[in-house]
């Protein structure tokens, strides 16, 4: 049957019958949970209705205890639509949240996330609404399958540009500021149309370079490898060319898939990157991978070590006072700090006088100077 018949059962006789004025309107009575009665009642068509028409067929009906039987659709109508008589909005995102992320693609998450970003450009949502949605797209991106990073991401680009101006997505932190999420305005005069094609069809890695960075982030890069990766900032963060923070960010969170195992690789390079790029790349990965280290991941040095003797080693010698800084700031424990120091000296022929001292301004003396139990870490 196609979709347009079966449109047609669901407007002539689903919906007409269920609706009747009975004794048993709306076939409750003989159901014994919400799940029930839409697979009783509706079966497989309850998919054509928004959740407002379910809700109007049983007034009952609870989607917060039926949510393995919504549609992804529905469920993003449960978490934006005003729809009465239901719990909080908060209740209502961390339960969905919580249900959707214990196996992300069989409830089918990334649906979920399309139609909510959809959903949000009409319907007025407020900021308490958005941040809520926000605090668990954050630690879906930590606690979910690393391929589900780029999802997630594109999910935050696109609900920061249907959420109000002035709404704080992200808890405004002075000492690790966050880049701006706004793709359209990064890519509004970028023709990455050949770029694509190319991707589509299956790029050769000796063209991976003939493109720039702007052109990679204003593309879809799911097929892009690791390796891919390696490749492009080899080229990429060697040449004079510098990009926005931004559109560094864009381009990292479309490739976070590989993010990680591309350092590592990277990291296997005896030199350092050396390029004008290569700082304001190291702002972003600081901002998309160190910042969401967590509290025990910071004072692990065996986790430290792996990012600032492994995956960051060669980026390091460009190292910003912004990226310093904020390291500064975060609770390392003092072995951990002791690891990044001694990665920073490793880097130390590399660097110029200048860095080799903003190294001391920036990360050494503020940290030492900290009054915390173990200040100096004597």
């Amino acid at each position: 049957m196609d979709q347009k018949r079966q449109e047609l059962v669901v407007k002539y006789f689903i919906q007409p019958f269920l609706t009747k004025n009975s004794s048993d309107s709306g076939c409750v009575s003989n159901s014994n949970s919400s799940v029930d009665w839409l697979q009783k009642n509706l079966g497989r068509f309850s998919v054509l209705l928004s959740l407002s028409d379910l809700l109007k067929l049983n007034t009952d009906f609870s989607p917060l205890s039926a949510l393995e039987v919504l549609s992804p659709k529905q469920t993003a109508e449960l978490v934006v639509l005003p729809l009465p008589g239901l719990p909080g909005k908060d209740v209502i995102i961390n339960t969905v949240f919580d249900y959707l992320s214990k196996s992300p693609r069989e409830r089918k998450l990334p649906e979920f996330l399309y139609h909510l970003s959809r959903l949000s450009v009409v319907t007025p949502v407020g900021c308490p609404v958005y941040q809520t949605i926000f605090v668990r797209l954050y630690q879906a991106m930590s606690a979910l399958p690393q391929e589900m990073e780029p999802i997630i991401w594109a999910s935050v680009y696109d609900l920061t540009e249907s959420a109000p101006m002035d709404c704080a997505l992200v808890p405004v932190n002075q000492q690790c500021p966050v880049s701006s999420h706004n793709a359209t305005r990064i890519c509004a005069s970028v023709d990455s149309s050949s770029l694509q094609q190319l991707l589509d069809s299956g790029i050769s890695t000796g063209r991976l370079c003939d493109f720039s960075i702007k052109q990679y982030a204003c593309s879809q890069l799911k097929d892009l490898t690791a390796e891919n990766l390696v490749t492009l900032l080899k080229c990429k963060l060697s040449e004079n060319n510098t990009y926005s923070k931004e559109t560094w960010k864009l381009f990292f969170t479309k490739a976070s898939a590989v993010l990680d195992q591309a350092l590592v690789l990277l990291s296997n390079q005896s030199e350092p990157v050396i390029g004008p790029a290569v700082s304001q790349a190291l702002d972003v990965i600081g901002e998309i991978r160190v910042n969401r280290l967590t509290e025990d991941q910071l004072r692990d040095s065996v986790v430290i070590r792996k990012w600032f003797s492994g995956r960051l080693r060669l980026f390091l010698p460009s190292a910003s006072g912004g990226f310093l800084h904020c390291l500064s700031t975060k609770n390392l424990s003092c072995d951990s700090y002791q690891a990044v120091v001694k990665e920073f000296g490793a880097q130390f022929d590399h660097m110029t006088l200048e860095q080799q001292q903003l190294v001391l301004k920036k990360l050494v003396i503020p940290f030492l100077s900290r009054p915390t139990t173990d200040s100096g870490c004597v």
